[in-house]
C-alpha cells in the first residue's frame, strides 16, 4: 500500500529587493513587498522564489546596463516574509561580481534558508518526512 502525501507549494518568480544604485530601497526593510501575501506563504509547506540579484557587499564597476544590487537591510524583510527557499541561478547573480554572488549565497544560508544555484551547490531538507532537494 502506498500512502498519499499532499504538499502545498508556493513558487514565486523574480524577487527584486530594491536597487542601491538607483537609491530605490523599499520601506520596512522590504517587507512591504510581501505584506499582502504573507499569509498565503505561511500556509504553504514549501515556499520558493527566484532571488533576482545579489546583496550589495561592495561596489564593483561592470559594463552591464542593469545591475540588481540589493541593500543588506532588506534581509530583515525577506526573513519576515516567510519564504524558505531561493534559487540564485539567474542572469543577475553576478551583477556585483563573483565575490558578491558567493557572499549572497553564504548570507542566505546563514539565515537558515534553502538556497541553490551557484555552480556546485545544492540544498536538501525535509517536509512532512519527505526529503526534498534543490539543484
Amino acid at each position: 500500500m502506498i500512502d498519499t502525501l499532499f504538499l502545498t507549494v508556493s513558487l514565486m518568480g523574480d524577487l527584486v529587493l530594491g536597487n542601491v544604485l538607483e537609491n530605490r530601497i523599499p520601506p520596512d526593510s522590504g517587507f512591504i513587498i510581501f505584506k499582502n501575501f504573507k499569509n498565503f506563504i505561511e500556509q504553504s509547506d514549501l515556499s520558493f522564489a527566484n532571488f533576482e540579484g545579489v546583496f550589495d557587499i561592495e561596489s564593483v564597476n561592470r559594463d552591464k546596463e542593469y545591475r540588481f544590487l540589493f541593500p543588506l537591510s532588506s534581509l530583515k524583510g525577506l526573513k519576515k516574509s516567510g519564504i524558505k527557499g531561493f534559487s540564485i541561478a539567474n542572469n543577475h547573480i553576478y551583477d556585483g561580481g563573483e565575490k558578491a554572488a558567493r557572499k549572497t549565497y553564504e548570507i542566505l544560508k546563514k539565515e537558515e534558508l534553502f538556497v541553490s544555484g551557484l555552480k556546485g551547490t545544492f540544498d536538501t531538507f525535509r517536509i512532512k518526512n519527505l526529503k526534498v532537494g534543490f539543484i
